[in-house]
């Protein structure tokens, strides 16, 4: 370490390069006490003696034989445990700076070991490239910069990294470093003569809040009393906290939308299962009226809500993680129009919203729910720049691309999607942080900051960008970008009209699913359509079933997420026993596809919820390909 370093202007100041520090480890596992000792000597300006005690019993008499300079002291020994040990040798040996060591550091213990007079609180995982060394220099130059006699306590202190005030008994600053400066955002010669305002215990650790350059500091305060310059007085150290604390809050708001997304996702799979039950209920029921009944509109009500619910919990699956896209042709103006219509009623009285749709846009290749999603995502936070209301617009216009754009995309035709409002604004220091997951501006409760960040991935997984222009109190505007070269959508495909007979088949279907409603309807469904049915209500019947021979099986129609034993690990188990078996597996998780396992039959796989149309095809295509084929 260069005395030209940071911390070798400090370390240059107390420590004398003859200098031996001599350290007590008091630990009992001889793995530990080798790391340690290689973790010392990464600093190579300085020598270490180490000691070592396995238990606190024997610490007396490693004192009797000599001085030590600090203490290094494991929390768990074999006649001591957690903090008692760290109290227990405060009480003999007060003087000493004593840094904590532990496998395992949470907030809880970090807080303890501060309250107890510990100097440090130190991570053994984390205790290598010299963090360990530094940690104990530090804690030996401030037990010794409270000495009345040592005259470059200050200029010592100058330069610690940690924020360093002296006051007297009645709180009164005597002295501040530069850190202490920046943190409290002032001159160190502002806060001399001020009053802290921080009233403490001896060896007391408080968390204290200041404001810097306009942004929330926090630190954890230790305070202790020392002799300053003749004088009783106390000396507080402010360790900054800020980044962990917000690293902290950001990964406890990651582990809250982490449970959110598995209860949504569990609450969409069991969804899913009922719209399955209720599609396919739908499609028989077509088959048993007359086409122009009085029920055949009252049907196709209920066809389109289930259609609509179903896009609802895609939404859902959207948010858990467990959708994937599913890129169609989308009539672009279509899709804002019924947009518009909805978020109508979620943006309040007092805000108008206008669209402005270019009628030469046509159709992009997109994922309409997931799109669906960004332009709420943009109108809502639209919403909330305007407090005294305004107008949101939103446009759509056909741009080409040429070789070389701002957006780094490939020349061609897009299609435009602005969103826009005549709010607020946003400052530059704002848009630069905007697609950032956990980036917010608003309070706690009013949102997360994944909002836009969202809306970045969906928007880029699309090959399209988005873009954001504002200036504070001149509103914003929000431009999306995706490919404009979808096919033109055409007229529903003739095997989805109701008049039209649906698919039929023979052979042997094994159903495996644990919902029995939506096993009992798929059953009736297929048996209508000319199949033979065997079915099972989890992956361990379906076994036990197969095991009596008594049924050759054409094909295997398997839920994925079963208890018991799952539709993956049941298809491989068939497949073993009657080698290229078809299989078709059925799934309201998408993340589920990753993990399809390889078969030597045809396999495919059916997302739920699904009609008994869709149902019957899939069938009726695996079934026509050869056992073997891939």
């Amino acid at each position: 370490m260069s005395d030209n370093t940071y911390e070798g202007q400090i370390f240059s100041r107390v420590f004398s390069r003859a200098d031996t520090i001599r350290l007590l480890l008091v630990e009992d596992n001889p793995g530990d006490v080798q790391l340690i000792a290689e973790h010392l000597s990464t600093i190579a300006e300085f020598s270490f003696d180490l000691h070592r005690v396995g238990r606190m019993a024997a610490i007396d008499a490693a004192f009797g034989a000599g001085e030590f300079d600090a203490i290094l002291l494991d929390l768990n020994l074999p006649d001591s445990t957690g903090i008692t040990s760290l109290q227990t040798l405060r009480r003999t040996h007060p003087e000493k700076p004593i840094v904590v060591l532990s496998g395992m550091v949470d907030d809880e213990i970090r807080r303890q070991a501060f309250a107890e007079g510990a100097s440090d609180v130190i991570d053994k995982n984390d205790a290598g490239r010299g963090a360990l060394a530094r940690s104990v220099l530090y804690a030996i130059a401030r037990t010794r910069i409270q000495r009345p006699a040592d005259p470059d306590a200050g200029s010592v202190l100058d330069v610690d990294p940690s924020a360093v005030i002296v006051t007297d008994l009645q709180g009164k600053v005597s002295f501040a470093n530069d850190a202490a400066a920046r943190f409290f955002g002032c001159d160190s010669g502002d806060l001399v003569g001020s009053e802290l305002g921080i009233a403490t215990e001896d060896g007391e650790t408080v968390e204290i809040d200041a404001i810097a350059d306009g942004q929330r500091r926090v630190g954890e305060m230790r305070s202790v009393r020392v002799g300053w310059r003749d004088e009783q007085s106390v000396l507080n150290v402010v360790r900054d906290v800020t980044e962990q604390r917000l690293l902290r809050e950001q990964l406890n708001e990651a582990q809250k939308f982490e449970a959110l997304g598995r209860l949504a996702g569990g609450v969409a799979h069991s969804f899913n299962n009922m719209l399955a039950v209720l599609m396919t209920a739908v499609d028989l029921l077509y088959d048993a009226v007359e086409d122009c009944g009085p029920a055949v509109p009252i049907l196709g009500q209920v066809e389109r809500a289930s259609q609509r619910a179903a896009a609802i919990t895609r939404q859902l699956l959207i948010f858990s993680q467990s959708s994937r896209a599913k890129p169609v042709p989308v009539p672009l103006n279509d899709l804002v129009r019924e947009d518009i219509t909805l978020l109508g009623r979620l943006i309040g009285a007092d805000i108008a919203i206008e669209a402005h749709l270019d009628d030469m846009v046509g159709s992009v290749w997109v994922d309409p729910v997931q799109l669906e999603q960004v332009i709420m995502n943009l109108v809502l936070n639209a919403r909330d720049a305007l407090p005294n209301g305004g107008t949101i617009t939103l446009e759509t216009r056909p741009i080409d691309l040429v070789d070389k754009n701002v957006h780094d995309l490939a020349p061609g035709r897009y299609a435009s999607i602005t969103v826009q409002d005549d709010g607020t604004g946003m400052s530059e220091k704002v848009k630069a942080h905007v697609f950032e997951p956990f980036f917010t501006t608003k309070t706690p409760e009013a949102g997360a900051g994944l909002g836009l960040s969202t809306a970045y991935g969906i928007v880029s997984q699309a090959s399209g960008a988005i873009a954001v222009a504002s200036e504070l109190g001149e509103g914003t505007t929000f431009t999306i970008l995706l490919p404009a070269d979808a096919p033109e959508v055409e007229d529903e495909p003739a095997d989805t009209d109701h008049r039209v007979a649906l698919p039929s088949g023979s052979g042997t279907v094994m159903v495996v699913e644990d919902e029995a409603d939506l096993r009992h309807i798929i059953c009736h469904s297929l048996m209508g359509a000319g199949y033979d049915v065997v079915e099972a209500a989890d992956g361990l019947e379906a076994l036990r079933v197969v095991a009596t021979g008594e049924t050759p099986i054409d094909l295997l129609l398997t839920d994925v997420v079963m208890p018991g034993l799952g539709g993956y690990r049941l298809a491989e188990r068939m497949d073993k026993r009657h080698p290229g078996l078809r299989v078709i597996f059925m799934s309201g998780y998408a993340d589920v596809t990753a993990h399809v396992p390889k078969l030597t039959g045809p396999n495919a796989f059916l997302d739920k919820p699904f009609g008994q149309r869709a149902l019957l095809g899939l069938i009726r295509d695996v079934m026509s390909l050869s056992s073997g084929a891939t």
